[in-house]
């Protein structure tokens, strides 16, 4: 039962065929492909058998072109907060400056 799902999945007779994609835009070469790699490659196929997709026409396009520019202008305004690690960092690096001087006078009065 498993052996025919992967078969059907894979559009492949028999087990031992290698599955190929007759349709590749940049890859021509699935040798090195591992099998999640192909069955995601495959998961993928399936589901664009799917999805309906209208006829061109120009006047669509056109509409589809107009509604991508927008006059509307939005103003964003944030203020920065430093993230808890840089106050972390910045005390750590002024304890290690007060030990680095306290150390140096106590050496200095020896």
């Amino acid at each position: 039962m498993l052996e025919k799902r992967v078969k059907d999945f894979l559009e492949i007779e028999n087990i031992d065929d290698e599955p190929t994609l007759t349709h590749a835009a940049r890859k021509r070469d699935y040798s090195t492909c591992s099998p999640a790699q192909w069955a995601w490659l495959f998961r993928v196929k399936q589901i664009a058998r799917h999805v309906a997709i209208p006829d061109y026409s120009a006047s669509a396009l056109s509409a589809a072109q107009d509604m991508s520019y927008s006059t509307t202008t939005i103003n964003y305004s944030w203020t920065v907060v430093p993230e808890p690690s840089t106050y972390l960092l910045l005390a750590v690096g002024l304890a290690a400056l007060l030990l680095v001087r306290r150390k140096r006078q106590l050496a200095w009065v020896q």
